[in-house]
């Protein structure tokens, strides 16, 4: 029993004189609680920005329904065509460009509408402009049917506006939230490498 205490006594201090032991053992730590507040930090940045949207609305609806707030700025665009528009919102340096186009009912702007941006739109965003149109269809449908609020869930129907950057590529929603999920496990897989296999 005497030489078991050694045995793990000696064990200890080769580990614990190993200079990577005592590194890893006090940097991982430090290094794990790191990365999360960078993140934190990183993704708060990210969302207190003020994002202006140039609006190219060539239908007779939704022209009061852009309300700007303080994470998001609409500029409504006149007498301009749609690659015009797209010009201006790239030397403007604007998050995006919603394009509305002429229609007969506001049903059918909204399933021809389009969001252009540089890249994959932030998901908040999307979800925003969405809501904005869903609400107003709601309201139009309603106002049709003559329904009551309890009726109301009987027509209530998603609408998810589609994206696609300034060259015409479609966008995947979700891709930037993907994206951080990827690398960030590829960041924990890349520290638990060095970790394990650093000594």
């Amino acid at each position: 029993m005497n030489k078991l205490g050694l045995i793990i006594k000696r064990e200890y201090l080769a580990k614990v004189r190993n200079k990577s032991f005592v590194i890893m053992t006090f940097l991982s730590p430090i290094l794990m609680v790191g990365m999360v507040v960078l993140i934190a930090y990183l993704t708060k940045i990210n969302d207190s920005e003020t994002r202006v949207i140039g609006i190219l609305n060539e239908s007779s609806f939704y022209s009061g329904d852009f309300a700007s707030t303080e994470a998001l700025s609409f500029v409504v665009f006149r007498d301009l065509n749609l690659s015009e528009a797209k010009d201006s919102v790239i030397n403007q340096n604007f998050y995006g460009l919603l394009y509305l186009p002429e229609g007969n009912t506001a049903e059918e702007v909204a399933q021809q509408a389009y969001f252009y941006s540089k890249e994959a739109p932030n998901s908040g965003i999307t979800a925003r402009l969405d809501g904005i149109f869903r609400d107003r269809l709601r309201q139009q449908r309603l106002t049709e049917l003559g329904v009551t609020a309890e009726e109301f869930a009987s027509i209530d129907s998603e609408f998810q506006l589609k994206t696609e950057t300034f060259e015409g590529q479609q966008n995947l929603k979700g891709i930037n939230e993907l994206k951080a999920f990827i690398g960030g496990g590829f960041g924990y897989l890349i520290m638990m490498f060095i970790i394990i296999y650093g000594g």
